[in-house]
């Protein structure tokens, strides 16, 4: 289906519009959904990553046609080793946002022994100069695996590599808590977008989430819009745009990781309609929740309402629970462009350890866009990049993060 961008678009500022209603359902691919977030390259040079969508869709093609003849048992590799390992000149490294499955990619596999199907990996790089090995790596559990691979077109692998020369970035491996991630050498600008907001209607969950519509009931005021029968409910914050589902467990809650994530994914797709990138985004083994996060222009958004971050838990193949914003950043709405400059690896710690935060204590780091509706009108978003910074399972900006650290300063931000 083609979106059609509407023109002559001006932004109205009555503040009793309505938004747009879309029910437009983009097709999801598994194998993007659970892949690669960013493409590191290794060189005598340094290291370099990119995040375009088009330099990783061709270089997953090229790794999505190998297959794994044989895989050994893990061994226990420390990130400062697997840092020396995997920075050598002529490695290409795959970047995942989690710890993904391996029996998501069985099919990857002439064999995946049926213990390894729970077990997970957030890395995985080849040589160009050994293509036959590749190497899969939790930087978490620190978990190293190796394997027999074959099919792998080396020759168009470096052709991609080098027409995506003008979207890399410099970076250097950064260790975190539990985690190592990279960070840019020099500062990073980015792109402020502007975007029309679309909301989906509240009869396309209702329709999808209730066996019987017959039998709800439903309670509708300025703040709130509620929906619930005799097993579920189904809330709708009106000021928020957030969604929020529960509904008793009535199925098998022993579900495998895999079996969980895939079942997660089929759900996701009747009731996401964001038309750009989605990632896997973690698992929670203590809520049996899985995360999927939004993306626009190869970063993750954020923010508070959190409109990024779709939650599901299913039990058996149903929905138990269900957190998502209920509306999208449909269409770009302005031709002028401002962008925003970000720290650098050095600035960005510097801040850190001045607001007291020590890289010990942090789970992850990344540059993500943080949704602001516009003060002219409600059906306008600005999509701004920021430093975000996660501790303690929860993502904040770098300013709020200061400002919390200084009492509520904004510390020049």
């Amino acid at each position: 289906m083609l979106w059609r961008n509407p023109g002559g678009y001006v932004v109205q500022t009555d503040s009793k519009e309505k938004p747009v209603v879309s029910s437009v359902t983009f097709d999801r691919q598994l194998s993007i959904v659970f892949g690669p977030t960013e493409v590191a390259e290794h060189t005598n040079q340094g290291t370099f990553i990119t995040k375009d969508q088009d330099v990783l869709g061709s270089l997953f093609t090229i790794f999505q046609n190998f297959e794994v003849n044989d895989i050994a048992d893990p061994i226990t590799v420390s990130g400062e080793n697997y840092t020396d390992r995997v920075s050598q000149a002529g490695n290409v490294e795959l970047i995942f946002s989690s710890s993904i499955p391996f029996g998501l990619y069985q099919d990857a596999f002439s064999f995946l022994p049926r213990e390894y199907e729970d077990r997970t990996f957030n890395r995985v790089y080849i040589s160009l100069n050994d293509p036959g090995v590749i190497y899969f790596y939790n930087t978490h559990s620190m978990l190293f695996y190796e394997a027999e691979i074959s099919n792998i077109d080396t020759e168009l692998l470096t052709t991609v590599l080098d027409e995506s020369e003008d979207q890399k970035i410099e970076v250097e491996s950064v260790p975190l808590k539990e985690h190592i991630i990279y960070l840019p050498v020099n500062s990073v600008e980015l792109p402020v977008l502007n975007y029309l907001v679309e909301e989906q209607p509240n009869s396309l969950f209702i329709e999808r989430l209730f066996d019987d519509t017959s039998e709800i009931q439903t309670v509708i005021n300025e703040n709130l819009s509620r929906y619930y029968d005799y097993f579920s409910e189904l809330s709708i914050d009106n000021k928020k745009d957030i969604l929020t589902y529960t509904r008793p467990h009535t199925g098998n809650d022993n579900l495998s990781l895999s079996t969980r994530t895939l079942n997660s994914f089929n759900k996701l797709i009747q009731y996401e309609h964001w038309p750009n990138e989605l990632y896997f985004y973690g698992y929670s083994s203590v809520t049996n929740e899985v995360e999927f996060r939004r993306y626009i222009k190869g970063y993750p958004i954020f923010g508070t309402p959190d409109y990024g971050g779709t939650f599901i838990t299913v039990s058996d193949n149903s929905v138990a629970g269900l957190e998502m914003p209920t509306v999208v950043a449909q269409t770009p709405i302005s031709d002028q462009q401002t962008n925003k400059e970000l720290y650098s690896m050095d600035e960005l710690t510097a801040v850190l350890t001045k607001a007291g935060q020590s890289l010990n204590d942090v789970d992850d780091i990344k540059i993500g866009y943080t949704w602001n509706y516009s003060d002219e009108s409600n059906r306008v978003v600005t999509l701004e990049p920021n430093w975000y910074i996660k501790v303690n399972g929860n993502w904040m900006s770098v300013q709020t993060l200061v400002s919390v650290s200084k009492g509520g300063a904004g510390d020049g931000f």
